[in-house]
């Protein structure tokens, strides 16, 4: 006779809840072992991409925004670790090669830099690259005629004051 029951030996193995909405194991790059270990080889595939041509181009838009160094840094540190090329840690570690890698980029197009974000809350500019996107938004968005303002009203009394009792 079959029985619905589980043995003590199938609870111990059964499915964990919710593994039918997950990725199979190892099935991601950060769930591998990464494919560089010292911080020389990953300090030098970061040097290598970064000095690219492919990448110039790409980095460079990025540091005109003035957007913080440091930011654009930890994009470039995490999206390695996401594909597997490092861990976190020697990440963390290489983050200053990178962050000097973006300001000789800079230095070389004669960029003004921000290289942390708490600069940047003190600028009082607008840089020229955000000035140019917004008036080619505008360029590109059909010209809208304005509606004239609402005209109001005058109010006699204020909302909340009660109406006076009118004899007869």
């Amino acid at each position: 006779m079959a029985t619905n029951e589980l043995t003590s030996g199938q609870i111990l193995q059964s499915v964990p809840a919710g593994i039918s909405w997950t990725a199979p194991p190892k099935s991601r790059a950060w769930q591998n072992p990464p494919k560089f270990t010292k911080l020389s080889d990953v300090a030098d595939t970061y040097i290598s991409k970064l000095s690219s041509g492919e990448m110039a181009n790409t980095v460079l838009d990025a540091i005109e925004t003035k957007a913080p160094l440091a930011s654009l840094a930890e994009i470039i540190m995490l999206s390695g670790v996401q594909r597997g090329i490092h861990t976190l840690d020697t990440g963390i570690l290489v983050m200053p090669v990178i962050i000097e890698m973006l300001k000789t980029a800079a230095m070389l197009y004669d960029i003004k830099t921000v290289t942390y974000s708490d600069e940047y809350d003190t600028m009082r500019t607008i840089p020229t690259r955000a000035i140019k996107m917004a008036v080619a938004d505008l360029m590109k968005a059909p010209a809208e005629e304005a509606e004239p303002a609402p005209v109001l009203k005058e109010m006699k009394a204020g909302l909340m004051q009660r109406k006076s009792k009118v004899e007869v």
